[in-house]
């Protein structure tokens, strides 16, 4: 069956455009599964916008489009520009509001990675600090008790005093051996990093 030709050009609804353009961001944007039940409530939340603010991205798309058709829709003054209206202020403030936790949001997934790995360093070298300085205050007590005492120890003694009795399946000791190691291991990496960028740019 053949359609008969007609010179007869369509055009969409007014407004109908802006409400297809808006949807086809918000998809384009969230990627979800269902398309047809996304577009069910996006239209959902824009019908609940228009009843509770009154503002109808239909007819702001119509208003839009009568300015190609009709440019006498240009020297009316509406409020649609009016920034002192509260209802546009309250709306520009929560969109600011969402822009600016979204900023927030992306730069802490991007920091945290980086963040971490320099609390375990320094969390790892805590551990090493704190190890280095017991071990220091021991060696100085035992001159101290040397010197007083005027005895001489033998080297078999000296060595049993000088172990520590570390209880090496404690699981809080092999969190701290683990972090140290791998802060050990970013060290290395980092330094052999930098030394291949060194030598690339010679």
């Amino acid at each position: 069956m053949a359609v008969p030709f007609s010179n007869t050009k369509l055009r969409v609804p007014r407004g109908f455009q802006n409400l297809l353009e808006g949807l086809a961001k918000e998809v384009l944007r969230n990627q979800p599964d269902n398309i047809n039940a996304f577009a069910a409530i996006y239209f959902d939340n824009l019908l609940k916008i228009r009843a509770e603010q009154g503002i109808d991205p239909a007819e702001i798309g119509a208003k839009h489009e009568d300015r190609f058709y009709n440019n006498k829709a240009f020297s009316k003054a509406g409020n649609m520009g009016d920034v002192s209206d509260p209802q546009q202020q309250q709306a520009a403030t929560t969109i600011q509001a969402a822009v600016r936790g979204q900023q927030v949001r992306e730069e802490a997934k991007e920091d945290t990675p980086v963040e971490d790995a320099a609390k375990e360093d320094e969390a790892a070298t805590r551990i090493q600090a704190a190890y280095r300085g017991y071990e220091a205050r021991k060696r100085v007590n035992l001159l101290k008790d040397e010197d007083d005492d005027g005895k001489e120890r033998t080297e078999a003694q000296a060595e049993e005093e000088e172990e520590i009795d570390i209880d090496l399946n404690d699981p809080e000791v092999e969190k701290a051996a683990t972090k140290i190691q791998a802060s050990f291991r970013g060290f290395q990496t980092r330094k052999t990093m930098k030394d291949k960028d060194v030598s690339s740019f010679n």
